[in-house]
């Protein structure tokens, strides 16, 4: 379902976050990631939500290669959406709506859902 090859990123002034990462994830399979602050946990995170791409290295989501141009193509976003989400670790940075309700909704709303 996930494959990550070669997977490399760097933040500003070169300094690596992740180097040379594969990973395989099948369908239905857990995964827990666990490591030491400043590891890269988040990092891989975003990449895998496409929030974030990797300087170099593939990731291909059930067989497809996600990119930043796959993630324009509205299919595809629309079914990567639907199943791939990014929790933030502090709720300041996800809630940004006035009401419990329009928080939930929006999701939905991107999603082509109605009220």
């Amino acid at each position: 379902m996930i494959e990550l090859a070669g997977i490399e990123h760097r933040y500003a002034g070169g300094v690596p976050a992740l180097a040379g990462l594969d990973l395989s994830i099948r369908e239905g399979e857990k995964v827990v990631l666990l490591g030491a602050n400043g590891c890269g946990k988040t990092t891989l995170l975003k990449i895998l939500d496409g929030l974030l791409f990797p300087i170099s290295g593939a990731y291909r989501y059930d067989g497809r290669a996600e990119t930043r141009r796959t993630l324009r193509d509205d299919r595809f976003q629309r079914r990567f959406r639907s199943e791939v989400a990014h929790l933030f670790q502090n709720p300041d940075a996800t809630l940004f709506n006035p009401t419990v309700r329009d928080e939930i909704a929006f999701g939905l709303r991107q999603l082509g859902l109605r009220d």
